[in-house]
């Protein structure tokens, strides 16, 4: 056997290329290849690197350690799409204990992706983490899908990383949560992440599902559009006493049913010539405008022009 120096270089490293070994259990010399040396460093999480965990699927929950799997059991083939939840052990298949630092991912986003196939991932919100009361070694963990591509295939070895896409400003928004108001309605509704696009749209509809003649207000109150409406009438039928003339008013018979003498002006002209003349106005509580004059004067001289305002 030639001494090791003499032997040439081989920079180019492939899956088939082999050393020499001792295997432990029986000390028989034996050859490893550079494949199944890789595969053993990744199933057994011997290469570290910050802040990913390594996890089998396994097709049981509660069975192995540093395993992940289904609450129902099974779920080869699974899409990533439809994984909301997980059961997973405190450990991974490093023997890292995972507590802490998955409990400091909830609310954040993870990755979940394939050893084997780095199209085979699952984007996810961490929604909670809770120990399982009866199998206190495993935790049940709540995930809010985001994106994916692939499915989980049973006893993969998939990696477990904090994961966020890059964002813009400190102040970037990565979830919403919008609830409709009294007279807006808001698209969607909840707890949105990802692309979200949100419309609002007017509730244009009072209390009495009545939108005709109402408005919304800058004070989110409905108000009623302004409809001037007026009329006009000789006074008549006056009655004198003590140096006065009172004339009444109807003005729901003036104008409409509804209206009140509060919500109505009035000027007062002559008859002939039309020139204003400016005497006491009052309402009497309800529908009735209360015009005097003193000293008193006659029917037929003086017209009412009353406008709602």
């Amino acid at each position: 056997m030639a001494i090791i120096y003499k032997y040439p270089y081989d920079i180019v490293v492939q899956d088939k290329d082999a050393w020499i070994g001792t295997e432990a259990s029986n000390k028989q010399t034996k050859q490893y290849t550079a494949e199944a040396i890789a595969d053993y460093l990744n199933k057994k999480g011997k290469v570290s690197v910050a802040g990913q965990l390594a996890y089998r699927f396994n097709d049981e929950p509660y069975e192995t350690t540093g395993s992940f799997a289904l609450p129902e059991g099974s779920g080869d083939d699974s899409l990533f799409l439809d994984i909301t939840k997980i059961i997973i052990y405190n450990r991974d298949i490093a023997n890292q204990y995972v507590v802490p630092y998955i409990n400091y991912l909830v609310g954040e986003e993870i990755l979940i992706s394939s050893q084997k196939n780095v199209s085979s991932f699952g984007h996810y919100k961490i929604g909670s983490f809770i120990q399982n009361d009866e199998f206190p070694n495993y935790y049940i963990l709540d995930l809010i899908h985001i994106g994916s591509n692939g499915v989980l295939n049973i006893d993969n070895i998939y990696d477990i990383v904090n994961f966020t896409f890059g964002v813009e400003g400190e102040n970037s928004v990565d979830t919403i949560d919008t609830t409709d108001g009294n007279y807006i309605n808001l698209t969607p509704t909840g707890e949105s992440i990802g692309d979200v696009v949100i419309s609002a749209d007017l509730s244009a509809i009072d209390g009495n599902s009545n939108f005709e003649t109402k408005f919304l207000t800058k004070d989110n109150k409905w108000a009623t559009i302004s409809q001037q409406e007026s009329g006009s009438i000789i006074l008549t039928n006056g009655v004198d006493l003590d140096g006065e003339t009172t004339f009444t008013v109807d003005v729901t018979s003036l104008i409409r049913t509804g209206i009140l003498a509060k919500n109505c002006k009035a000027e007062v002209v002559t008859e002939v010539g039309r020139q204003t003349v400016y005497t006491s106005v009052t309402g009497n509580g309800s529908d009735s405008l209360i015009f005097k004059f003193a000293p008193v004067v006659s029917d037929g001289v003086y017209r009412a022009i009353i406008t709602t305002i």
